[in-house]
Formats: C-alpha cells, sequence, structure tokens
C-alpha cells in the first residue's frame, strides 16, 4: 500500500500489522516460487504402508553417481548413473544396475536384477516420469496395429503407477538417494561431489597440498562400483526400517522373499519385440546382422523379439504373430579362408553349400 518493495522475511513481519495477519504460505510461494511452496509450506500426504507387503510395490528411479568410474567402452572416466528399484515395504534396495547412461537396457537389468533378489514378481512398479522408464519397451502401447506385443510390464503382469513430473517427496526412493548421496560417494577416491560445494578440496584450484595427497587415487571400473555399493548396502540394510521400528531394513526384506522365478522364463518374457524388414534375408538391429534359411522369400515387415541380456539371437514373428524361427547372428568368413585354419574353411564351404541349395529351392 505504501509502494514499498518487501524484500526479506523480517521486513514482511514488519509490515504485517497493517495487513492484519502474517501468512507464511504466501510469502514462500510469492517470493520463492511453486516448488519452494510445495517443498515448504504445502500440505502433503500421509500414506499408510499397513497393507502392503514385500514386493507389492517396487518404486524406481536413477540417479548420477557423484565419483567417477572407467567407461568400459572408451577407458576414460565418466560419471555413470545408478538405477534402483526400491521395496516400498521394507525400504530395501530389491535390485540396481550402473551403466554409462540411464538407457533401456540399464533399467531392463535393474528390474531383472530385482526380481531374481526378490524371487517374486511385484504387483506394482512406481516409475519416474522419464522418457526411460516410459519407453514403449516397457509400458507397451495400446495401437497393436503397428505392435503386436505389449510391454515387459504387461509381460509379466505388472501394474504400472506413473510419478507426477518434479514431484520427488511422493517417491519413497528419493529419502534412499538423499542417504546414499551423504554417505556412499563421499569414501570414493575418485569423489567429485554434486554440487559446487560439496566439490572437494583437491580439485579447486591452488590446492597443492590436497592434489599432493590425491595424486595416488585410482578410480573404480564398474564392477569396483558395485563391490563399493554392495558394502555400503550392507550397513544400510542394518539400519531400523522406517515403517516398522523393531525391525531392521534388511530383517523386513527377508521376510518376504518369494520362492524364486524361473530365469529363463523371465528372460522370455523380458525380450523386446519391435517391427523390421526383412531385405535378402537379413534383419539388421543395432548395427548387427542376422540371417536363417527361415527368413529366406520374406521381403516385408516381420515382427522381431530380442533379448537385451543375449544379442546371439532373436526370434522373428509374421505381423499376424505366427513363429517364423530363431534367427542367428550371421558369422563372418575370413576374407582368405585357405590362410586360416579347417574351420575357417569349413565355414567358407558351407556358405558356397547354402546359396546353391537356396538357388535350386528358387528355380
Amino acid at each position: 500500500k505504501q509502494g514499498k518493495e518487501i524484500k526479506s522475511l523480517a521486513t514482511y513481519r514488519r509490515y504485517s500489522n497493517q495487513i492484519k495477519k502474517f501468512d507464511y504460505d504466501t510469502y514462500v510461494f510469492s517470493r520463492e516460487g511453486n516448488k519452494a511452496y510445495n517443498d515448504k509450506a504445502g500440505f502433503y500426504i500421509h500414506r499408510d504402508v499397513s497393507d502392503l507387503e514385500v514386493g507389492t510395490c517396487l518404486v524406481a528411479d536413477g540417479n548420477q553417481l557423484d565419483f567417477m568410474v572407467i567407461n568400459p567402452f572408451t577407458g576414460r572416466q565418466c560419471r555413470a548413473s545408478l538405477i534402483v528399484f526400491l521395496d516400498w515395504y521394507s525400504c530395501d534396495i530389491a535390485g540396481y544396475e550402473i551403466m554409462v547412461s540411464e538407457n533401456t537396457q540399464c533399467i531392463a537389468s535393474a528390474l531383472r536384477n530385482s526380481i531374481l533378489r526378490l524371487g517374486k514378481i511385484p504387483k506394482h512398479v512406481y516409475i519416474d516420469n522419464g522418457r526411460a522408464f516410459r519407453g514403449k519397451f516397457f509400458t507397451g502401447t495400446n495401437d497393436f496395429n503397428t505392435e503386436n506385443f505389449p510391454g515387459i510390464y504387461n509381460n509379466l503382469g505388472i501394474k504400472t503407477i506413473i510419478a507426477q513430473a518434479y514431484n520427488g517427496r511422493a517417491k519413497r526412493v528419493e529419502r534412499f538417494f538423499r542417504d546414499f548421496v551423504q554417505s556412499c560417494p563421499p569414501i570414493t577416491g575418485s569423489y567429485i561431489g554434486n554440487c559446487i560445494n560439496a566439490k572437494p578440496a583437491h580439485l579447486k584450484r591452488n590446492e597443492t597440498y590436497h592434489k599432493e595427497l590425491h595424486k595416488n587415487d585410482t578410480t573404480p571400473t564398474i564392477n569396483q562400483a558395485k563391490q563399493i555399493i554392495e558394502a555400503w548396502l550392507g550397513f544400510y540394510r542394518d539400519k531400523i526400517c522406517p515403517n516398522f521400528k523393531q525391525l531392521k531394513i534388511g530383517e523386513v526384506f527377508n521376510s518376504g522373499i518369494g520362492s524364486g522365478v524361473n530365469e529363463e522364463l523371465l528372460d522370455e518374457l523380458m525380450m523386446k519385440s519391435e517391427k523390421r524388414t526383412v531385405k535378402r534375408n537379413i534383419i539388421k538391429i543395432f548395427g548387427l546382422e542376422y540371417s536363417s534359411a527361415a527368413l529366406y522369400g520374406f521381403n516385408t515387415e516381420v515382427i522381431v523379439k530380442y533379448s537385451l541380456f543375449d544379442l546371439s539371437k532373436i526370434k522373428a514373428f509374421t505381423t499376424k504373430g505366427d513363429f517364423i524361427g530363431e534367427i542367428p547372428i550371421i558369422t563372418q568368413v575370413k576374407a582368405i579362408a585357405r590362410d586360416g585354419n579347417a574351420l575357417d574353411m569349413y565355414n567358407y564351404k558351407m556358405h558356397l553349400k547354402a546359396q546353391e541349395e537356396f538357388k535350386k529351392l528358387t528355380v
């Protein structure tokens, strides 16, 4: 009313006698925005987990690690992503995976590890709103004219719950990441922090003493990073469960483990499916070529199913769903077979024989 700008909470309180009532919610919203209001002042929902059990719902999310690892493809340092599936009932990590980037293969591997450790198929998966978690590979599509097979969650009989965007407080896994970030990455030699305030001293300018102390630090590989995380999870599972104050997190999870799942059947259900066109008896996926006698004569679209855990072979179906056959990856023939061993010469002769047989069949 007096044409003065209110710049601080103290100033706001001095003028509060003229406004009749001091409204903290309004102050936070007007000065810091909608997200600050949701995090600091807004109402939040209390959820009762007493009607759940171990494996009823897994909460999935990913986070970049705050320490460097060795990229297995380039041999250089990089920040990998940690994908976890947290059991809501016990607050334990059912399974996880570390990969250079948060992609479909990483999430599928984390889900597979979770199911194997859980010993049963979860009923629900509370997934992040990100593109990788909501891709066709997992959720499928309702248009069965373009895709004859549903996503992984439908194949496994898992119902999905998609979190609201920018609403991290709704996912219990965010609290796990908070504890993880504060205690696990700082003990590694390649720790770099997640912000400028958390940056270690030896990475700053003119810190010669600290640089000398850390000159022999090594960067872990992916497998070594998993060993570090497994050791930390042993400590985490000894903590008191937030939902059951008398029991530890690991004890609650172990009390609800299932009898086990068929690993081969699980891999079968987790196969990805998509359309591919057969050209000269060859199907191309990820730059790899697959060929078989079963594809001879096809020059149209087929449905291909493949496992991200084993790309040595794929399965081909017609667009009507009829099984064509299992198609192996093409084995290349040595350029000059006579300079190789007996196996190279044998492979060369078998390829020549196949060419002649298919030509006779066509005639």
